[in-house]
């Protein structure tokens, strides 16, 4: 899925009318307990996708230096009647900030497996280390492919799991093995048509943090907290 179609996906007036009714929905218990565990009062923190409004929301009034990206401007727009962050639409493989600005960047509610290719999702987290101060911190909301997710309704928008795995082995058997990946395919969700990259476990997605300079400080119910290998 390309950027355009991306972007094209959150002009939606259904995507747009939810995300606009959940804006004050507020954090889960597993960002409560890294918020709390990991910033701090005066800190700058850069939110990728805040789009939605969620995170800025519940994090405007508590002393942080806020700073979002999202690839949709209509989603930014949604974030701006909270009025707590500062923000800029930009792609997340191409952040728009001098290096070692902040304390903590966030990629929140699964926008790291929105990213396709590993191509692209390894050079988000290089372009992501850059901006970190020295001690500074990432956390990625990434979960692995489980049996609970397989079980929900949301699983059973995905295409034909057969037909998918034939078309990646038709990519592989043309040598074009940075195209797709097995785990790649397309959700519905919230009214908006999404790639989606499912990762077969947690040690699969470790190993790609790790390819790209990370260690695993914590996880959290999917929340990955990481400091750069120095």
């Amino acid at each position: 899925m390309s950027v355009k179609a991306i972007q094209k996906s959150y002009v939606q007036s259904e995507a747009l009318c939810f995300y606009r009714e959940n804006i004050n929905e507020g954090l889960s218990a597993e960002e409560i307990q890294f918020t709390q565990a990991y910033f701090q009062i005066n800190q700058s923190i850069l939110l990728i996708g805040a789009g939605g409004g969620r995170e800025v929301a519940a994090l405007k009034d508590q002393g942080f230096q806020l700073f979002g990206v999202d690839l949709s401007l209509e989603m930014t727009q949604i974030t701006q009647s909270v009025k707590g962050a500062h923000l800029s639409v930009a792609s997340a493989v191409s952040l728009p900030f001098k290096n070692k600005c902040f304390d903590h960047v966030w990629f929140s509610d699964s926008v790291y497996c929105q990213i396709p290719g590993r191509e692209n999702r390894q050079k988000a987290l290089k372009g992501a280390m850059a901006l970190l101060k020295p001690d500074g911190f990432l956390t990625v909301d990434c979960r692995p492919l489980t049996s609970e997710i397989t079980s929900s309704p949301l699983w059973k928008t995905v295409p034909g799991a057969v037909v998918h795995r034939l078309r990646v082995l038709k990519q592989w058997l043309l040598g074009n093995f940075s195209a797709r990946e097995a785990g790649d395919t397309e959700i519905v969700e919230n009214g908006v048509k999404k790639f989606y990259h499912f990762f077969r476990s947690p040690k699969e997605i470790e190993q790609e943090f790790q390819a790209a300079g990370f260690k695993v400080v914590e996880c959290l119910s999917g929340l990955w907290i990481l400091k750069y290998l120095k």
